[in-house]
């Protein structure tokens, strides 16, 4: 009795361990799709403004961006300051998914507030994300980097044809 009990639970750890080793291995072609976005890895900073309840607010603003897990997600931290007090504080994770062929970011701000959106890569040195915010508005970031300078800008629309911009920022790579 006790040898089978003991094969049984044998059988049922090396089903459970083969189980999960035998995921298949999706990490070659995430990091090769997510190498579309190695224009944006590095430290930047500069400045920016965004519409606000108070009316148009400008900041100081840091950005880090950097590979992580073997290169198969791009962690993005910003923050942004006002006169050495930080007031806009954001995390964001974009990767790549292998089912369906498409990029996407989890984001997440300080304010305890997070979103998913879709990524859109549009040419080199250039993507766009959006996301719905509520049943009728939708908004949408484009970020174009050329010659060191990262120029961002955030529009929202209530219909998807007129836009109205609320942020923009400009940054220069320090490293």
């Amino acid at each position: 009795m006790k040898n089978l009990i003991k094969t049984m639970v044998f059988m049922a750890v090396a089903a459970f361990s083969t189980e999960i080793y035998a995921q298949p291995d999706f990490s070659a072609e995430v990091k090769s799709k997510m190498q579309s976005l190695a224009f944006m890895v590095g430290e930047w900073e500069g400045s920016g403004w965004a519409m606000t309840p108070n009316g148009k607010e400008s900041t100081e603003v840091k950005e880090s961006i950097s590979y992580a897990l073997g290169g198969t997600i791009l962690q993005v931290n910003g923050i942004g300051t006002k006169e050495d007090k930080v007031v806009h504080e954001a995390f964001g994770v974009i990767t790549f998914n292998p089912f369906t062929k498409g990029y996407g970011m989890d984001a997440y701000v300080a304010k305890g507030m997070k979103t998913s959106a879709t990524v859109e890569i549009l040419d080199e040195g250039k993507i766009k994300w959006y996301f719905k915010a509520g049943p009728n508005m939708t908004i949408r970031y484009q970020l174009t980097v050329e010659e060191g300078v990262w120029k961002e800008t955030g529009e929202r629309s209530m219909d998807g044809e007129n836009w109205q911009q609320f942020f923009e920022m400009t940054l220069e790579k320090k490293s």
